[in-house]
Formats: structure tokens, sequence, C-alpha cells
């Protein structure tokens, strides 16, 4: 019962992950003049420099769901402690469901701002190369 009580709130916190935008999520054509082996080593310098705008976001922003959702789940399991009913468990379990709750909703922000970052220096990127996309 123990090790449930220990392994559940890090199996919820790692559900918080964001990930590093993979790729872009626009759509892009070739310059007028442009062949199509042109085109891919463009997209090709695009998608680095668009990573490379966005390098070590989801990190950052993985860094900070856990540690909202870790320290909402604390609070939560010390004002449980410190009640004068019997429901430190149902405070304690409230505030771990409370932070998992944050970190989550921070997360799918922070992923949603990383591929808009990703998506501009991607796009702008490849209008600079082909002079118009």
């Amino acid at each position: 019962m123990k090790l449930a009580i220990v392994a559940l709130p890090l199996l919820l916190l790692a559900g918080c992950a964001t990930t590093q935008a993979i790729g872009p999520t626009v759509s892009v054509q070739p310059g007028r003049y442009q062949t199509w082996p042109q085109f891919q080593q463009a997209q090709y310098e695009c998608k680095n420099f668009a990573l490379n705008q966005v390098g070590g976001a989801a990190q950052v922003a993985n860094q900070q769901a856990q540690s909202q959702a870790i320290l909402s789940a604390g609070m939560g399991a010390l004002i449980g402690s410190t009640s004068h009913y019997n429901s430190a468990g149902r405070q304690a379990a409230q505030g771990l469901r409370s932070g998992t709750n944050q970190g989550l909703n921070r997360a799918r922000s922070d992923q949603y701002t990383i591929q808009r970052r990703y998506n501009t220096a991607y796009t702008e990127c490849m209008r600079a190369q082909s002079r118009g996309y």
C-alpha cells in the first residue's frame, strides 16, 4: 500500500511531459522558380533553424510543470495532515490530483507555445530561402 502511495505521484507526474517540436505543422510550397532539390534543402535548413530557436524549451517547461505539480501535491498533503478531521489522506490525494492537473495544463500550454515558436521560425526561414513562400 505504501509503495502505491509513493509510486502513484511519480506515474502521474510522468504524464506532465512536454515534448520538443518535432516538425512544422504548417504547409509551405516551393518558390516560383525553385527546383524540388532546392526546396528540400531549404526545408532541411529551416527545420534545423527552427529547432535551434526552441532548443531547450521543452526541458524547461517539463521542470516547471513537475515543480508546480509536486508543490501543489505537497501543499495538499500538508493541509490534510494539519486538519482536525480524519480526512488527511483524502486531502493529500486531492492535493495530488490538483497538482497533477495543474502540471498537465501547464504542459499542454507550453507545448502549444513551443510549437507556435517553431512554426514561426520555420515559415520565416522558408520565406527567406525562397523569397516568398
